[in-house]
């Protein structure tokens, strides 16, 4: 069968690196913090197909196979930010903050494929349990939003990096009932 439909997916992100120091002249021990945290909004439409084929002479035990495929408008929201033990680190030039947010609309594309087994216990109830890959393009992550140097926040407040990708698999169980 075809199947098409909406859908919605958020993707949310933190990603921290942090370094312990002691400074070799005053003895003093401290820390620096930096924090980038991503939100993936994706909205679209996806077209695709799903088959079940039926095993044994009772057909109780069934095979299942389902794709799809879409592109998706992605609103994405950045927030970088560096925290130290006398709190919010900043900019050196221009003395702001280095606590920034940005914002970008890009284009994604999201790729499922699904394959199971399942058990039909009565005409009601069916017993499912199969492998689910989502392969995502066009996505910000978290660890790819540093910039090669942090000048200001107006170069942050520009820098959202939507080139990333990834493939989410994994287990799926549960019963179906029909009513």
């Amino acid at each position: 069968t075809g199947i098409c439909g909406f859908r919605f997916l958020n993707l949310t992100e933190t990603f921290m690196y942090g370094v312990n120091f002691q400074n070799t002249t005053t003895s003093a021990n401290g820390y620096l913090d930096y924090w980038s945290d991503v939100t993936n909004d994706l909205y679209g439409f996806q077209l695709g197909g799903r088959g079940h084929y039926r095993l044994g002479s009772s057909g109780r035990w069934g095979v299942h196979l389902a794709t799809n495929v879409g592109i998706y408008g992605n609103d994405i929201e950045v927030w970088q930010r560096m925290d130290s033990p006398t709190g919010s680190v900043r900019f050196i030039q221009t003395a702001e903050n280095f606590n920034v947010r940005a914002s970008k609309t890009d284009v994604s594309m999201i790729g499922e494929v699904r394959a199971g087994l399942s058990y039909l216990f009565s005409d009601d109830c069916r017993f499912y349990a199969g492998w689910r890959a989502v392969g995502i393009t066009g996505v910000a992550l978290a660890n790819d939003q540093a910039p090669a140097a942090f000048i200001d926040a107006a170069q942050l407040a520009g820098y959202v990096n939507s080139s990333g990708s990834m493939i989410v698999h994994g287990l799926r169980t549960g019963f179906e009932w029909n009513y």
